[in-house]
């Protein structure tokens, strides 16, 4: 048996490298049985001698994995990656010049022909910041690179792109790739989500490596090269119908598909390659192939399956139907001869055709303007799934290839040509059914609806600007509430006037009139809601419950701080009670915030202004020291003031928790919120700990089960929370655990 050679710098930097390509999307068995292979290569090229064991896969997956290690930083328990490991991962991530030169000297010695030296691979934490710069729409940074990666490895794996996205830097190289993915039927039907996902992300990566990368100038010869060979090497060999549209020259499509990002934009691509001589003509199934297909695949074929592919060709044979050997072209042809649904191909008569249109046809006579698809198969299930129709999903599909007059939406059909969102269509619904009644109940809605999903009809109830909430589950229409001119003018002027003298308005004081009687089955807070939607939202800005004349600042916290500035002592219950006057609902923690912020805490319902009170903050401060031995204490746990300095008032938990949250050097106060029960904790400033920590600690060190109950109950009855059952209580319990694990 050969000894193992000790690994030098070039071997590394080729393991490095293989490491780079598998994190980037390449397979790993694949990179790791090449890796083996250049290695043993190069041995061979010294004129070392080597066995089967020299340098081998199972060798390679072992400093694979150390080679994870060296760039994380890790170990496997006292194995750690060599010196040598270590020094090339740091050189590879300060000096990547250096690191290429002993890479290219790798490919030398190792044989390696017609390699493009390593380029500096696309950082994908780098690309997900700047991710952040820019508009993604509903795509996470996170998303953004998983769909790089993935759509990497698929068109890697099928000979789309002979190297990870990771590795271009060339937008142009790039973009050639995305059009080819653009127009590969397969990959829709195999994996929708990820080539929708896609069709946009792709843009934003295109984007980032033109604004940040770039390629030599021999790699962009080398890469317009290498295409002018394919185009000439295709041309000369396919016969003169094959279609060359992807095989496109790159100083061509630098100038031609720079922003190939939506379908729009891949109409145009398309028309402007019919305006070239060669084209690709649209592959048609031939008529005994539809014929089989609907005979024998009753519920679909998946093109991409070996076992359903042999099937078909079986079939074929059988009945002495001449088809083709070529395997793309046949599954255009199959593609071509159904509908594509959720990764298979199914096939239906034209009399089932004619049977779908007909029945949506019949719903729109009857009054119908929208219909979701979920709600047509829900009511005719019985009668679909006998004509092999199993979801919803696929009912759509046939729809999508076979709309008649009128407009197919991603979940609903319309009877117009016209397109329409989904919210407008429901709105229109709404309105359509809702006849001169003021009032209709979720109920109602559904029965006059019944092919609109009922959270669908909720959610636009909830979020349209033309319906306001009355009462449980029932909803009014504007258009019904009845106000006449001269009222509408009454409140305008009201509130302009309250805007231009005090800064704001609420709408529960504007004069309703006869609006109120006029309008009697609707609750007081839709009609407010109505008044606003129907006179005041032209003019004027609602939060909560004031109005004011812009965007300003003004709102039921500023409004509550206000109140309390300028008085010399101020009640709780006061304040409270204009809280809720002005938001129209009660709001008590609004109400505390604004007192604490202002003054200071005197009694359970009694604030004053800071200047009647007098801390000498120092000497306080001191004193709390020695009750805080450690990082913290429950406001209750100070149970004497006998030696508190004066401060004009006597001293109790009211005044010690305003000190705290306001005035002390050296402690803070930590609560859940504030109330009348003195709940709350003293905390050092200099600790990093949070309430939910502080609670777990507490815990963890009580002595008692780690349950809800006795949790619960220790920390209500020692001063730290204000009820024994609270939500939180399962995460504290989880840190607490944790803490006691870590001992």
């Amino acid at each position: 048996m050969i000894l193992q050679k000790t690994w030098d710098k070039y071997e590394v930097a080729l393991l490095i490298e293989c490491y780079e390509n598998i994190k980037n999307g390449e397979d790993q068995k694949s990179a790791l049985m090449q890796l083996s292979k250049d290695l043993r290569n190069m041995a061979i090229l010294a004129g070392k001698k080597n066995d089967e064991t020299y340098r081998n896969y199972n060798g390679m997956v072992w400093q694979y994995a150390y080679i994870k290690l060296a760039f994380n930083k890790g170990s496997y328990g006292t194995r750690r990656p060599t010196p040598l490991f270590v020094k090339m991962v740091d050189l590879y991530d300060s000096d990547r010049c250096e690191f290429d030169k002993i890479l290219e000297e790798a490919y030398r010695i190792s044989g390696r022909e017609k390699e493009t030296k390593m380029q500096s691979i696309v950082d994908t934490k780098q690309f997900m910041g700047w991710l952040h710069t820019v508009n993604t729409k509903k795509y996470t940074p996170e998303r953004c690179a998983e769909c790089v990666t993935m759509t990497s490895q698929y068109a890697t794996s099928h000979g789309v792109a002979r190297e990870s996205f990771w590795n271009i830097t060339d937008y142009r190289e790039f973009n050639k790739i995305r059009v080819q993915l653009s127009s590969n039927r397969i990959f829709k039907m195999t994996d929708p989500k990820l080539f929708h996902d896609f069709e946009v992300i792709g843009k934003f990566y295109s984007d980032y490596i033109r604004e940040n990368c770039q390629r030599s100038e021999r790699v962009k010869n080398d890469v317009v090269s290498e295409i002018h060979e394919t185009t000439v090497q295709q041309t000369e060999s396919e016969p003169q119908n094959t279609s060359v549209q992807n095989v496109v020259a790159a100083s061509d499509f630098a100038n031609q598909y720079d922003d190939v990002s939506n379908n729009d934009n891949k109409e145009e691509v398309v028309h402007s390659r019919k305006r070239g001589r060669k084209t690709k003509e649209k592959i048609v199934c031939p008529q005994q192939l539809k014929d089989l297909l609907l005979e024998k695949f009753s519920y679909g074929l998946r093109v991409d399956s070996f076992i359903d592919m042999s099937r078909l060709r079986g079939y074929a044979e059988e009945m002495g139907i001449s088809i083709t050997e070529n395997e793309e072209e046949l599954k255009a042809q199959i593609i071509d001869a159904g509908i594509l649904s959720e990764s298979k191909v199914y096939f239906f008569s034209h009399k089932l055709y004619e049977d779908l249109v007909q029945m949506a046809q019949e719903l729109f006579g009857v009054g119908h303007q929208v219909i979701y698809y979920e709600k047509l198969f829900e009511k005719n299930s019985d009668w679909l799934i006998e004509q092999n129709i199993l979801s919803e999903v696929l009912l759509k599909d046939i729809f999508v290839k076979e709309s008649q007059g009128f407009f197919v939406g991603r979940n609903f059909l319309v009877n117009s040509t016209k397109r329409i969102n989904e919210f407008d269509a429901v709105e229109s619904e709404l309105k359509r059914v809702w006849g001169d009644n003021a009032i209709h109940s979720y109920q109602e809605l559904y029965d006059l609806l019944p092919y609109i999903p009922e959270e669908k009809i909720r959610q636009i109830l909830s979020r349209s600007n033309q319906f306001v909430w009355s009462s449980l589950e029932h909803f009014a229409w504007i258009d019904r509430v009845i106000i006449s001119d001269n009222e509408k003018k009454t409140i305008v002027d009201y509130v302009n006037e309250k805007c231009d003298s005090v800064g704001f308005a609420t709408i529960s004081e504007v004069p309703l009139g006869q609006i109120e009687e006029e309008n009697y089955e609707l609750s007081i807070n839709a009609i407010y809601d109505a008044v606003y939607n129907i006179a005041l939202k032209d003019r004027f800005i609602l939060k909560g419950r004031i109005l004011t004349k812009d965007q300003s600042n003004t709102d039921i916290w500023e409004l509550a701080r206000n109140y309390c500035l300028g008085k010399d002592e101020c009640l709780f219950t006061d304040l409270y009670n204009y809280v809720q006057s002005v938001n129209g609902t009660a709001y008590r923690s609004v109400a505390y915030k604004a007192a604490y912020d202002q003054m200071v805490r005197v009694a359970e319902n009694k604030f004053v202004a800071d200047k009647h009170v007098l801390f000498d903050v120092k000497k306080i401060d001191e004193l709390l020291s020695t009750f805080v031995k450690g990082a913290f204490i429950a406001v209750k746990g100070v149970a004497s003031f006998a030696l508190f300095p004066d401060c004009n008032y006597a001293w109790n938990h009211y005044i010690l928790e305003s000190f705290c949250y306001r005035f002390s050097e050296k402690f803070r106060l930590e609560l859940q919120n504030f109330n009348e029960k003195n709940v709350g904790l003293i905390v050092r400033k200099d600790s990093e700990l949070s309430y939910v920590d502080i609670l777990a600690k507490t815990a963890a060190g009580a002595g008692i089960e780690l349950t809800i109950e006795q949790v619960g109950d220790y920390l209500y009855n020692n001063g730290y929370t204000t009820k024994s059952r609270m939500s939180l209580l399962s995460e504290v319990i989880e840190r607490a655990r944790r803490i006691l694990e870590d001992k």
